[in-house]
């Protein structure tokens, strides 16, 4: 039998270095965009849109397709990429045209290359392919390939590069809609970033290192449902702990069942909606469980702890800033349990598949 490698402290962790250094990725985001600014437009601009990847990426495609979507005021699809080449018919329109967005911090996910490929044969419209591997066969398939380079994590779990991309996601769709409004949102982000990181460490490492809770479910409305799934990915990554994701109110019907005293529900808090959650937290404490809330508003939700971020931003470019309270919460969860989260079960940096 192989030895187990011990957890690292959390200081020699690969994968906190990278939570740490998003802010200055985003910056990176930002004006690697703007400089591709007339291209992206071109392609984005005047058409239902697609998006997909796998995995996080996969949820990537999730909050990037309804911000787009409520952005432009065109029709976005988020899709698992699989789903575009092995049962088009039922996620396409008959004569469906418009352009396709799609994720993968490799560049080289079968399933993500193959959608790309399957995409441009059948006419269906350009393909931008979001990565931050130069050279890459995603970019290869793409007609218009954004590399982020400096986003690419080492790590097996993506942390700085599922934030980068999808800050450069928003941008183009910025840009595609002429919003200047949305785009000055969005440049303020990577400086507010350290400031969100250091806010979010203590609650993260006291939830994190609290054994008691042995599940943890995260609830997110619209664009921020891709984010709730995101934070549930990382803590199954990273630690192997039961987690699942749901929109808010969708919770009650039947999945509340699995609430008890080891449960904790964190509320991903948006304006919508904010009226009806405060209701959604009373019941799951009724039944026991350790709520927090996190974001902005965060007034009459009555959750038992919070953390204020993004109060001065809307809803359609806050969220960035709840991901690394969501990626703190899974890498001290890892550590107390003396997993590495630098190297998880099962998993590897890419996914490639045969055939």
């Amino acid at each position: 039998m192989p030895t187990s490698r011990p957890a690292p402290k959390a200081t020699e962790s690969q994968t906190l270095r990278e939570i740490l250094g998003q802010p200055e990725a985003w910056a990176g985001a930002v004006k690697a965009v703007e400089e591709r600014g007339d291209a992206l437009r071109r392609l984005l601009a005047g058409a239902p849109a697609v998006f997909c990847g796998c995995g996080t990426s996969r949820y990537l495609a999730i909050s990037a397709a309804r911000v787009h979507q409520e952005v432009t005021g065109m029709a976005a699809l988020p899709l698992a990429a699989s789903e575009l080449f092995l049962a088009p018919e039922g996620v396409l329109l008959p004569g469906h045209r418009g352009p396709l967005v799609a994720f993968s911090r490799s560049g080289e996910t079968t399933e993500t290359i193959l959608a790309a490929r399957f995409y441009r044969e059948r006419g269906w419209g350009p393909v931008i392919g979001v990565t931050t591997q130069a050279d890459s066969s995603l970019g290869a398939a793409s007609d218009l390939a954004l590399v982020l380079p400096w986003a690419n994590d080492q790590s097996v779990v993506m942390t700085r590069s599922f934030t980068t991309m999808l800050l450069a996601s928003w941008m183009g769709t910025g840009l595609a809609a002429g919003d200047e409004t949305f785009l000055g949102e969005l440049r303020r982000l990577p400086a507010l970033g350290a400031r969100a990181v250091g806010a979010s460490r203590p609650l993260a490492a006291e939830l994190g290192r609290d054994t008691r809770l042995r599940q943890f479910v995260f609830l997110g409305l619209g664009g921020y449902l891709g984010l709730a799934c995101e934070g549930m990915l990382k803590l199954k990554e990273m630690t192997r702990v039961v987690a699942e994701a749901y929109a808010p109110m969708e919770f009650r019907h039947g999945p509340v069942s699995i609430v008890d005293e080891a449960t904790a529900v964190v509320l991903l808090a948006t304006s919508r909606g904010a009226g009806y959650h405060g209701d959604l937290l009373a019941d799951v404490k009724r039944f026991g469980a350790r709520t927090v809330a996190v974001g902005h508003p965060l007034d009459g939700l009555g959750a038992d702890q919070t953390l204020p971020l993004g109060a001065d931003f809307p809803d359609r470019s806050r969220g960035l800033l709840y991901m690394p309270f969501l990626q703190l919460l899974a890498l001290e969860r890892a550590l107390v349990l003396g997993r590495d989260p630098d190297r998880p079960q099962n998993l590897t940096r890419v996914v490639r598949l045969g055939g």
